[in-house]
């Protein structure tokens, strides 16, 4: 995973992570662009994995940067190809993140770190190709460079 500007491996697409604010003593938090497209009020944790195809880029939604609430997050799977996307459950004091892709195959590493009742880590894999619950993007405007 990678902060800022990061091309997928095909070199037609790309995700910038835009800083947006910080948690009070904690993490900071950015805007997300893929393809100059902008998820306007949306916020992510700082990482992008690609998968090893370009179809899918993964990264850390966070549904928000309150300190006593959260953290609250889900991993977010976007295919800038069709503009969709899939969300794993949202995990309530506790962080989601995607680890890495297994070799060249599509088979995620991710893992959700649990902070409530002590700090615990779940691990899992999940084969990309067999996930067919994706649904349509909004619509969204091109933003233009700053």
């Amino acid at each position: 995973m990678c902060e800022g500007a990061t091309k997928g491996p095909d070199g037609l697409h790309d995700a910038e992570l835009i800083f947006a604010g910080e948690v009070p003593f904690g993490p900071q938090y950015f805007n997300l662009r893929i393809d100059g497209r902008s998820f306007d009020s949306r916020i992510f944790g700082g990482g992008v994995l690609w998968s090893p195809d370009s179809k899918i880029v993964m990264l850390t939604e966070w549904h928000t940067s309150d300190r006593e609430r959260g953290p609250i997050t889900s991993l977010l799977l976007i295919r800038p190809d069709e503009w969709a996307y899939t969300r794993f459950p949202r995990l309530d004091k506790g962080l989601s993140s995607a680890d890495y892709i297994l070799g060249n195959s599509l088979i995620l590493r991710h893992s959700d770190k649990i902070l409530t009742g002590g700090s615990y880590v779940v691990q899992r894999e999940t084969d990309l190709a067999k996930i067919d619950d994706w649904k349509p993007l909004p619509a969204v405007d091109v933003t233009a460079d700053a």
